[in-house]
């Protein structure tokens, strides 16, 4: 049979492979497990392969799993709609052979689990007869070949959302790129859990998750998750301000960290001399009770 890897984990010597349920379609709507023992050769996400299925302690495994050296072409995205598809611009094609579908499941997931594209974005994809009838085609195992990407560390990646939608204790965000990215309110690690709303600043690290099984798709779903979450404050033109926990040195929101007359913890940095009017702020009997975060928000620290 042929399919394609979903993806290897190296460290853990399996991945999972999807292929089509019925020889004639294109549609890969089934995964199978696989073992790097039953591995012969080296695969990366989005590579085509051969295998054959065995019933292997009872439970059907991909065995004999070959990668196959597949044509990739390269373009440009050209147009991405609202609607979960678009098209790219193949290179080396002109006038009406040139453009080409795809659609928002056949993007293969980047570093740190993004399928949105903006357009003008390169990418390297496979081709694929969406109807034989007719001859159309479609990108199919669609990468993004952002130079960008080998530079980032997705242990160490955090980027700013602004809440979608957030009911109780889940909710989702809009990342910087349009994809939306679910979370939990539990994982909110700063002041500002019981006050977030749509439309709140989140500053926020991923997880990723790529082998949860779909038991009425029958298959298993890429999951991507913002984790150690902070809550922004708004700072001018509705942009996010840096949290108050991971604020830089010298910033207004390191000097109230740092400041002797909070005593929440030992300054890193030597705090700047606190002025009269700084002090009198921190001690007037209607700010004791305040957090920082609310004695920030309504700018009542001296220039």
């Amino acid at each position: 049979m042929k399919g394609v890897v979903k993806f290897f984990n190296i460290e853990r010597d399996f991945g999972f492979i999807r292929y089509a349920s019925q020889p004639s379609s294109v549609r890969l709507d089934r995964e199978i497990y696989f073992s790097g023992v039953n591995l012969r050769g080296s695969v990366n996400a989005g590579d085509q392969v051969i295998f054959e299925i065995s019933d292997l302690d009872g439970k059907q495994r991909a065995v004999e799993v070959t990668p196959v050296e597949a044509t990739r072409f390269t373009g440009t995205v050209i147009y991405v709609s609202k609607r979960q598809y678009g098209f790219i611009a193949v290179d080396g094609r002109y006038e009406d052979n040139q453009r080409i579908f795809f659609a928002h499941d056949d993007v293969l997931p980047d570093v740190i689990g993004r399928r949105g594209m903006p357009e003008g974005s390169r990418v390297s994809f496979e081709i694929a007869d969406e109807h034989k009838c007719d001859r159309r085609e479609r990108a199919v195992n669609i990468r993004n070949e952002d130079p960008a990407l080998v530079q980032i560390d997705p242990k160490q990646y955090r980027e700013y959302g602004q809440i979608h939608r957030c009911d109780g204790d889940y909710g989702h965000v809009i990342r910087p790129n349009g994809d939306h990215l679910s979370f939990l309110v539990r994982n909110i690690v700063s002041e500002g859990r019981d006050t977030i709303q749509v439309g709140t600043w989140l500053n926020y690290g991923i997880v990723q998750h790529l082998f949860l099984f779909d038991k009425v798709a029958e298959q298993f779903r890429h999951r991507v998750f913002a984790d150690n979450i902070f809550v922004c404050l708004e700072g001018e033109n509705s942009q996010p301000m840096l949290p108050i926990e991971q604020a830089p040195p010298g910033s207004v929101e390191q000097f109230f960290m740092t400041a002797p007359e909070l005593q929440l913890s030992e300054p890193s940095v030597p705090a700047p001399p606190a002025s009269a009017t700084y002090t009198s702020v921190l001690l007037s009997p209607e700010n004791r009770t305040k957090t920082l975060r609310q004695l920030i928000a309504e700018k009542k620290l001296a220039a």
